[in-house]
Protein backbone atom coordinates (compact mmCIF):
# COMPACT_ATOMS: atom_id res chain seq x y z
CA UNK A 1 0.00 0.00 0.00
CA UNK A 2 0.92 4.02 -0.52
CA UNK A 3 0.73 3.66 -4.04
CA UNK A 4 -1.46 6.94 -5.10
CA UNK A 5 -3.82 7.19 -8.29
CA UNK A 6 -5.22 10.33 -9.49
CA UNK A 7 -8.27 10.23 -11.11
CA UNK A 8 -9.05 13.70 -13.37
CA UNK A 9 -12.08 15.57 -14.71
CA UNK A 10 -13.04 18.59 -16.81
CA UNK A 11 -12.34 21.20 -13.24
CA UNK A 12 -8.43 19.95 -14.04
CA UNK A 13 -8.09 21.41 -17.60
CA UNK A 14 -9.88 24.54 -17.27
CA UNK A 15 -6.85 26.30 -16.50
CA UNK A 16 -5.23 25.27 -20.07
CA UNK A 17 -8.33 27.06 -21.38
CA UNK A 18 -9.94 24.36 -22.11
CA UNK A 19 -13.87 24.81 -22.08
CA UNK A 20 -15.83 23.00 -19.31
CA UNK A 21 -18.97 21.39 -20.06
CA UNK A 22 -21.45 24.25 -20.18
CA UNK A 23 -18.41 26.45 -22.11
CA UNK A 24 -18.50 23.79 -24.55
CA UNK A 25 -22.34 23.76 -25.51
CA UNK A 26 -21.72 27.47 -26.13
CA UNK A 27 -19.02 27.10 -28.49
CA UNK A 28 -21.25 24.53 -30.07
CA UNK A 29 -24.15 26.85 -30.45
CA UNK A 30 -21.72 29.77 -31.77
CA UNK A 31 -19.82 27.54 -34.23
CA UNK A 32 -23.27 26.54 -35.77
CA UNK A 33 -24.78 29.35 -35.68
CA UNK A 34 -21.56 31.71 -37.11
CA UNK A 35 -22.49 32.84 -40.90
CA UNK A 36 -18.82 31.55 -41.22
CA UNK A 37 -19.90 28.07 -40.32
CA UNK A 38 -17.23 25.49 -41.34
CA UNK A 39 -19.36 22.54 -39.57
CA UNK A 40 -23.08 21.74 -40.44
CA UNK A 41 -25.72 23.17 -42.02
CA UNK A 42 -28.36 26.26 -41.46
CA UNK A 43 -30.75 22.94 -40.46
CA UNK A 44 -27.96 21.58 -38.10
CA UNK A 45 -27.81 24.91 -36.75
CA UNK A 46 -31.70 24.90 -36.24
CA UNK A 47 -31.64 21.48 -34.79
CA UNK A 48 -28.80 21.87 -32.04
CA UNK A 49 -30.93 25.59 -31.02
CA UNK A 50 -34.31 23.51 -30.71
CA UNK A 51 -32.53 21.13 -28.51
CA UNK A 52 -30.54 23.05 -26.15
CA UNK A 53 -33.54 25.03 -25.99
CA UNK A 54 -35.85 22.81 -25.12
CA UNK A 55 -33.81 21.14 -22.21
CA UNK A 56 -33.07 25.06 -20.72
CA UNK A 57 -37.03 24.77 -20.64
CA UNK A 58 -37.47 21.65 -19.04
CA UNK A 59 -34.23 22.79 -16.07
CA UNK A 60 -36.54 25.78 -15.68
CA UNK A 61 -39.56 24.27 -14.60
CA UNK A 62 -37.68 22.58 -11.86
CA UNK A 63 -36.24 25.79 -10.67
CA UNK A 64 -33.23 26.62 -12.50
CA UNK A 65 -31.97 29.66 -13.86
CA UNK A 66 -33.59 29.87 -17.56
CA UNK A 67 -30.44 31.49 -19.25
CA UNK A 68 -28.32 28.59 -17.82
CA UNK A 69 -27.27 26.28 -20.85
CA UNK A 70 -27.10 22.63 -20.41
CA UNK A 71 -24.17 20.08 -19.71
CA UNK A 72 -23.13 19.21 -23.24
CA UNK A 73 -23.13 15.52 -21.77
CA UNK A 74 -27.14 15.93 -22.04
CA UNK A 75 -27.40 17.97 -24.88
CA UNK A 76 -25.51 15.01 -26.88
CA UNK A 77 -27.32 12.27 -25.28
CA UNK A 78 -30.92 14.24 -26.37
CA UNK A 79 -29.05 14.71 -29.76
CA UNK A 80 -28.03 10.61 -30.09
CA UNK A 81 -31.68 9.38 -28.19
CA UNK A 82 -33.63 11.75 -31.31
CA UNK A 83 -31.80 10.44 -33.60
CA UNK A 84 -32.68 6.75 -32.93
CA UNK A 85 -36.33 7.44 -31.26
CA UNK A 86 -37.86 5.18 -33.85
CA UNK A 87 -35.94 2.54 -32.00
CA UNK A 88 -36.74 3.35 -28.14
CA UNK A 89 -38.54 1.40 -26.30
CA UNK A 90 -40.74 4.16 -24.86
CA UNK A 91 -41.64 5.30 -28.27
CA UNK A 92 -45.07 3.14 -28.15
CA UNK A 93 -45.88 4.95 -24.83
CA UNK A 94 -45.49 8.60 -26.37
CA UNK A 95 -48.87 10.05 -27.66
CA UNK A 96 -46.79 12.38 -29.62
CA UNK A 97 -43.89 14.01 -30.52
CA UNK A 98 -43.08 17.79 -30.47
CA UNK A 99 -43.79 18.67 -34.01
CA UNK A 100 -40.58 20.43 -34.53
CA UNK A 101 -38.50 17.70 -34.27
CA UNK A 102 -40.16 16.24 -37.79
CA UNK A 103 -40.32 19.99 -39.34
CA UNK A 104 -36.24 19.93 -38.85
CA UNK A 105 -36.44 16.54 -40.80
CA UNK A 106 -38.31 17.75 -43.37
CA UNK A 107 -36.41 20.71 -44.48
CA UNK A 108 -33.77 21.08 -47.51
CA UNK A 109 -34.68 17.96 -49.04
CA UNK A 110 -32.73 17.08 -51.73
CA UNK A 111 -32.21 19.97 -54.49
CA UNK A 112 -34.17 17.98 -57.66
CA UNK A 113 -37.24 18.03 -55.58
CA UNK A 114 -37.08 21.35 -54.40
CA UNK A 115 -36.72 23.19 -57.60
CA UNK A 116 -39.69 21.03 -58.66
CA UNK A 117 -41.62 22.34 -55.57
CA UNK A 118 -40.67 25.73 -55.79
CA UNK A 119 -41.10 25.88 -59.54
CA UNK A 120 -45.18 25.95 -58.79
CA UNK A 121 -44.64 28.55 -56.14
CA UNK A 122 -45.58 27.45 -53.24
CA UNK A 123 -44.95 28.87 -49.41
CA UNK A 124 -41.78 27.57 -47.88
CA UNK A 125 -44.35 25.83 -45.53
CA UNK A 126 -46.05 24.28 -48.38
CA UNK A 127 -42.75 23.34 -49.95
CA UNK A 128 -41.90 21.64 -46.52
CA UNK A 129 -45.46 19.82 -46.38
CA UNK A 130 -45.36 18.27 -49.90
CA UNK A 131 -41.32 17.08 -49.38
CA UNK A 132 -42.76 15.34 -46.20
CA UNK A 133 -45.90 14.00 -48.02
CA UNK A 134 -43.14 12.60 -50.82
CA UNK A 135 -40.40 10.65 -48.63
CA UNK A 136 -38.26 13.45 -48.55
CA UNK A 137 -38.51 13.18 -44.11
CA UNK A 138 -34.69 12.20 -43.27
CA UNK A 139 -34.74 10.52 -39.52
CA UNK A 140 -30.97 10.89 -39.55
CA UNK A 141 -30.93 14.49 -39.41
CA UNK A 142 -30.15 14.49 -35.14
CA UNK A 143 -27.91 11.52 -36.37
CA UNK A 144 -25.91 14.03 -38.65
CA UNK A 145 -25.86 16.66 -36.01
CA UNK A 146 -24.14 14.17 -33.33
CA UNK A 147 -21.59 13.50 -35.70
CA UNK A 148 -20.46 16.80 -36.37
CA UNK A 149 -20.58 17.44 -32.76
CA UNK A 150 -17.84 14.61 -32.34
CA UNK A 151 -15.80 16.36 -35.11
CA UNK A 152 -16.21 19.58 -33.32
CA UNK A 153 -14.45 18.36 -30.35
CA UNK A 154 -10.95 18.05 -31.84
CA UNK A 155 -11.46 22.30 -32.12
CA UNK A 156 -13.04 23.24 -29.46
CA UNK A 157 -10.82 21.04 -26.63
CA UNK A 158 -7.82 21.66 -28.32
CA UNK A 159 -4.95 22.99 -26.71
CA UNK A 160 -3.93 26.71 -27.74
CA UNK A 161 -0.28 27.01 -28.64
CA UNK A 162 0.11 29.50 -25.78
CA UNK A 163 -1.62 27.97 -23.13
CA UNK A 164 0.23 28.02 -19.96
CA UNK A 165 0.49 24.98 -18.84
CA UNK A 166 2.97 25.01 -15.70
CA UNK A 167 0.28 24.28 -13.09
CA UNK A 168 0.44 20.33 -14.11
CA UNK A 169 4.03 20.37 -13.33
CA UNK A 170 4.37 19.25 -9.97
CA UNK A 171 2.05 15.84 -11.36
CA UNK A 172 3.13 15.41 -14.43
CA UNK A 173 6.66 16.10 -13.10
CA UNK A 174 6.34 12.60 -11.01
CA UNK A 175 6.59 10.01 -13.70
CA UNK A 176 10.41 11.58 -14.27
CA UNK A 177 11.84 9.17 -12.12
CA UNK A 178 8.86 6.62 -11.69
CA UNK A 179 5.02 5.57 -12.84
CA UNK A 180 2.59 7.61 -12.08
CA UNK A 181 -0.85 6.44 -12.46
CA UNK A 182 -3.62 8.81 -14.14
CA UNK A 183 -6.90 7.80 -15.27
CA UNK A 184 -8.87 10.96 -16.93
CA UNK A 185 -12.35 11.15 -18.04
CA UNK A 186 -11.37 14.03 -20.32
CA UNK A 187 -10.81 13.92 -24.02
CA UNK A 188 -8.41 16.79 -24.59
CA UNK A 189 -4.64 16.88 -24.58
CA UNK A 190 -3.82 19.03 -21.84
CA UNK A 191 -1.71 15.96 -19.84
CA UNK A 192 0.40 14.77 -22.93
CA UNK A 193 1.05 18.66 -23.91
CA UNK A 194 2.42 18.79 -20.73
CA UNK A 195 4.78 15.72 -20.97
CA UNK A 196 6.08 16.76 -24.12
CA UNK A 197 6.53 20.11 -22.58
CA UNK A 198 8.93 18.77 -20.04
CA UNK A 199 10.23 15.77 -21.86
CA UNK A 200 8.51 13.48 -19.45
CA UNK A 201 7.32 9.54 -21.09
CA UNK A 202 3.47 9.41 -21.18
CA UNK A 203 1.70 6.34 -22.06
CA UNK A 204 -1.98 5.66 -22.77
CA UNK A 205 -1.33 2.32 -23.89
CA UNK A 206 -3.17 2.41 -27.42
CA UNK A 207 -0.48 1.08 -29.81
CA UNK A 208 -0.42 -1.94 -28.14
CA UNK A 209 -4.02 -2.50 -27.84
CA UNK A 210 -4.34 -2.03 -31.16
CA UNK A 211 -1.60 -4.35 -32.44
CA UNK A 212 -1.87 -7.12 -29.59
CA UNK A 213 -5.50 -6.49 -28.23
CA UNK A 214 -3.84 -5.74 -25.15
CA UNK A 215 -2.39 -1.95 -23.32
CA UNK A 216 1.47 -1.67 -23.10
CA UNK A 217 2.94 0.86 -20.54
CA UNK A 218 6.70 1.75 -20.30
CA UNK A 219 8.46 1.07 -16.30
CA UNK A 220 8.34 4.73 -15.44
CA UNK A 221 7.34 7.90 -17.23
CA UNK A 222 2.33 9.08 -17.12
CA UNK A 223 0.13 5.97 -17.41
CA UNK A 224 -2.33 7.66 -18.65
CA UNK A 225 -5.80 6.02 -18.69
CA UNK A 226 -8.42 7.80 -20.95
CA UNK A 227 -11.11 6.33 -19.94
CA UNK A 228 -13.61 8.05 -22.05
CA UNK A 229 -11.51 8.33 -25.06
CA UNK A 230 -9.41 11.10 -27.11
CA UNK A 231 -9.63 13.75 -29.61
CA UNK A 232 -6.61 12.15 -31.25
CA UNK A 233 -8.29 8.98 -31.50
CA UNK A 234 -10.04 8.55 -35.19
CA UNK A 235 -12.61 6.00 -35.13
CA UNK A 236 -11.80 3.08 -37.81
CA UNK A 237 -12.91 -0.08 -38.74
CA UNK A 238 -10.22 -2.46 -39.36
CA UNK A 239 -11.19 -5.78 -41.58
CA UNK A 240 -8.21 -7.65 -41.43
CA UNK A 241 -9.33 -9.62 -44.61
CA UNK A 242 -9.47 -7.01 -46.63
CA UNK A 243 -7.81 -7.02 -49.88
CA UNK A 244 -5.66 -10.02 -47.95
CA UNK A 245 -7.52 -12.68 -48.53
CA UNK A 246 -7.23 -13.23 -44.85
CA UNK A 247 -9.98 -14.07 -42.24
CA UNK A 248 -11.53 -12.52 -39.81
CA UNK A 249 -13.78 -10.05 -38.62
CA UNK A 250 -14.28 -5.83 -38.95
CA UNK A 251 -13.86 -4.09 -35.72
CA UNK A 252 -13.92 -0.73 -34.17
CA UNK A 253 -10.20 0.58 -33.38
CA UNK A 254 -8.58 4.03 -32.37
CA UNK A 255 -5.85 4.95 -34.81
CA UNK A 256 -3.74 7.52 -33.98
CA UNK A 257 -0.25 9.19 -34.74
CA UNK A 258 1.75 6.21 -33.03
CA UNK A 259 -0.69 3.93 -34.24
CA UNK A 260 1.12 0.97 -35.82
CA UNK A 261 -1.62 0.03 -37.65
CA UNK A 262 -1.55 1.84 -41.62
CA UNK A 263 -4.33 3.41 -42.68
CA UNK A 264 -4.44 1.95 -45.69
CA UNK A 265 -5.70 -1.16 -43.60
CA UNK A 266 -9.26 0.44 -42.50
CA UNK A 267 -11.89 1.19 -44.33
CA UNK A 268 -15.47 2.50 -44.19
CA UNK A 269 -15.33 5.94 -43.19
CA UNK A 270 -14.29 9.54 -44.46
CA UNK A 271 -10.84 11.22 -43.81
CA UNK A 272 -12.50 13.20 -41.34
CA UNK A 273 -12.88 10.58 -39.21
CA UNK A 274 -15.11 11.28 -35.99
CA UNK A 275 -13.09 10.74 -32.99
CA UNK A 276 -13.64 7.68 -30.58
CA UNK A 277 -14.81 8.80 -27.59
CA UNK A 278 -17.63 7.67 -25.17
CA UNK A 279 -19.90 11.61 -25.64
CA UNK A 280 -23.34 12.12 -23.58
CA UNK A 281 -25.06 10.64 -20.34
CA UNK A 282 -26.04 7.41 -21.94
CA UNK A 283 -24.20 3.95 -22.64
CA UNK A 284 -20.88 5.17 -21.11
CA UNK A 285 -19.82 1.54 -21.16
CA UNK A 286 -19.20 1.28 -24.80
CA UNK A 287 -18.50 -2.13 -25.79
CA UNK A 288 -16.34 -1.82 -28.95
CA UNK A 289 -12.98 0.06 -28.80
CA UNK A 290 -10.60 -0.15 -25.78
CA UNK A 291 -12.73 1.01 -23.47
CA UNK A 292 -13.80 -2.23 -21.05
CA UNK A 293 -9.78 -2.90 -21.27
CA UNK A 294 -9.29 0.60 -19.88
CA UNK A 295 -11.85 0.38 -17.18
CA UNK A 296 -10.49 -2.81 -16.20
CA UNK A 297 -6.69 -1.56 -16.21
CA UNK A 298 -8.45 1.79 -13.64
CA UNK A 299 -9.98 -0.74 -11.38
CA UNK A 300 -6.83 -2.95 -11.49
CA UNK A 301 -4.78 -0.07 -10.31
CA UNK A 302 -7.52 1.10 -7.71
CA UNK A 303 -6.83 -2.16 -6.18
CA UNK A 304 -3.35 -1.48 -5.29
CA UNK A 305 -3.89 1.99 -4.41
CA UNK A 306 -4.22 2.97 -0.85
CA UNK A 307 -5.33 6.72 -2.02
CA UNK A 308 -7.04 8.13 -4.61
CA UNK A 309 -6.96 11.88 -5.58
CA UNK A 310 -9.87 13.13 -7.45
CA UNK A 311 -9.30 16.23 -9.02
CA UNK A 312 -11.77 18.76 -11.06
CA UNK A 313 -14.66 15.85 -11.24
CA UNK A 314 -18.35 16.36 -10.31
CA UNK A 315 -19.35 12.76 -9.52
CA UNK A 316 -21.53 12.87 -11.90
CA UNK A 317 -20.38 9.38 -13.94
CA UNK A 318 -22.65 6.68 -12.14
CA UNK A 319 -19.95 3.92 -13.32
CA UNK A 320 -17.32 5.32 -12.03
CA UNK A 321 -19.10 6.64 -8.80
CA UNK A 322 -19.78 2.67 -8.59
CA UNK A 323 -15.92 1.76 -8.83
CA UNK A 324 -14.76 4.83 -6.26
CA UNK A 325 -17.48 3.00 -4.24
CA UNK A 326 -16.21 -0.52 -3.88
CA UNK A 327 -12.76 0.20 -4.14
CA UNK A 328 -12.94 2.53 -0.66
CA UNK A 329 -15.66 0.12 1.31
CA UNK A 330 -13.27 -3.02 0.50
CA UNK A 331 -10.11 -1.62 2.87
CA UNK A 332 -10.79 0.55 6.06
CA UNK A 333 -6.77 2.49 5.40
CA UNK A 334 -7.79 4.38 1.92
CA UNK A 335 -8.32 7.73 1.73
CA UNK A 336 -9.89 9.85 -0.81
CA UNK A 337 -8.69 13.33 -1.44
CA UNK A 338 -11.03 15.38 -3.35
CA UNK A 339 -9.85 19.17 -5.28
CA UNK A 340 -13.09 21.21 -6.18
CA UNK A 341 -13.04 24.86 -5.27
CA UNK A 342 -16.74 24.62 -4.97
CA UNK A 343 -17.47 20.99 -3.12
CA UNK A 344 -19.88 21.74 -0.38
CA UNK A 345 -18.60 21.44 2.90
CA UNK A 346 -22.14 21.15 4.18
CA UNK A 347 -24.69 17.66 4.11
CA UNK A 348 -27.60 19.89 3.81
CA UNK A 349 -25.82 22.04 0.77
CA UNK A 350 -24.92 18.73 -0.84
CA UNK A 351 -26.83 16.47 -3.54
CA UNK A 352 -26.46 13.13 -5.33
CA UNK A 353 -23.34 11.52 -4.87
CA UNK A 354 -21.55 14.04 -3.03
CA UNK A 355 -23.62 13.84 -0.36
CA UNK A 356 -23.23 10.38 -0.21
CA UNK A 357 -19.29 10.89 0.09
CA UNK A 358 -19.54 13.18 3.12
CA UNK A 359 -21.93 11.23 4.85
CA UNK A 360 -20.12 8.15 4.50
CA UNK A 361 -16.54 9.38 4.67
CA UNK A 362 -17.21 12.52 6.99
CA UNK A 363 -18.91 12.13 11.01
CA UNK A 364 -20.29 15.01 12.22
CA UNK A 365 -18.90 16.41 15.13
CA UNK A 366 -21.49 18.27 16.95
CA UNK A 367 -24.43 20.65 16.34
CA UNK A 368 -22.78 22.09 13.11
CA UNK A 369 -23.04 20.23 10.02
CA UNK A 370 -19.35 21.42 8.82
CA UNK A 371 -17.22 20.42 11.63
CA UNK A 372 -16.29 16.50 11.83
CA UNK A 373 -14.65 14.29 13.92
CA UNK A 374 -13.53 11.12 11.97
CA UNK A 375 -12.92 11.23 7.94
CA UNK A 376 -11.75 9.18 5.48
CA UNK A 377 -11.43 12.27 3.01
CA UNK A 378 -9.94 15.34 2.67
CA UNK A 379 -11.92 18.36 0.34
CA UNK A 380 -9.11 20.51 -1.52
CA UNK A 381 -11.17 23.66 -2.29
CA UNK A 382 -9.02 25.05 -4.33
CA UNK A 383 -8.19 24.86 -8.35
CA UNK A 384 -6.18 22.33 -9.93
CA UNK A 385 -3.58 24.98 -10.32
CA UNK A 386 -3.49 25.83 -6.46
CA UNK A 387 -3.86 22.15 -5.31
CA UNK A 388 -1.90 20.12 -7.26
CA UNK A 389 1.56 21.42 -5.42
CA UNK A 390 -0.36 19.92 -2.32
CA UNK A 391 -1.47 16.24 -3.24
CA UNK A 392 1.21 15.19 -5.27
CA UNK A 393 3.90 14.60 -2.39
CA UNK A 394 2.78 11.05 -1.25
CA UNK A 395 0.69 8.93 0.64
CA UNK A 396 1.69 10.51 4.00
CA UNK A 397 1.43 14.28 3.03
CA UNK A 398 -2.13 13.05 1.72
CA UNK A 399 -2.65 11.41 5.14
CA UNK A 400 -2.06 14.99 6.55
CA UNK A 401 -4.79 16.47 4.61
CA UNK A 402 -7.10 14.06 5.62
CA UNK A 403 -6.06 14.57 9.58
CA UNK A 404 -5.97 18.23 9.12
CA UNK A 405 -9.93 17.95 7.67
CA UNK A 406 -10.56 16.07 11.17
CA UNK A 407 -8.37 18.37 13.17
CA UNK A 408 -9.19 21.58 12.04
CA UNK A 409 -12.20 23.63 13.80
CA UNK A 410 -14.68 25.17 10.90
CA UNK A 411 -17.15 28.47 12.43
CA UNK A 412 -19.10 28.58 9.50
CA UNK A 413 -19.37 27.03 6.13
CA UNK A 414 -17.20 28.61 3.93
CA UNK A 415 -15.14 26.13 3.28
CA UNK A 416 -11.97 24.21 4.52
CA UNK A 417 -8.53 26.47 5.44
CA UNK A 418 -6.21 24.26 3.02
Amino acid sequence: MGRVVFLLGAGSSLEAGVPDSAQLTKRMLDELNSNERTQGSRVHALALNYVVAALQLHEAKKGAPPDLLPNIEHVVSAVELLSEREDVELTPFVSAWDGYLGLIEELDPPPTIWSSLTNYGPSSEHASLLAAMAGIRDESRYAELHRIMLRLLRTTLEVRPDADLSYLHPLVNLGRTSQVVVATLNYDLTIEEGARTWGISCSTGIGDWVSKWELGWPDSGIKLLKLHGSIDWNREVLDPSSGSGEMGLPQTIPVTGDSSVSLADVYGLPADAIPLVVYGRREKLRPEGPFLDLRAEFVKELKGASHLVVVGYGFGDAHVNALITHWINSRKDRRLVVVDPHFPTNWGHADGYKYHLLAGLMKQDGPLMNAFKASRMAIVRKSAGDAFASVTKGAASLDDLVDATVTDAFPDASGFPL
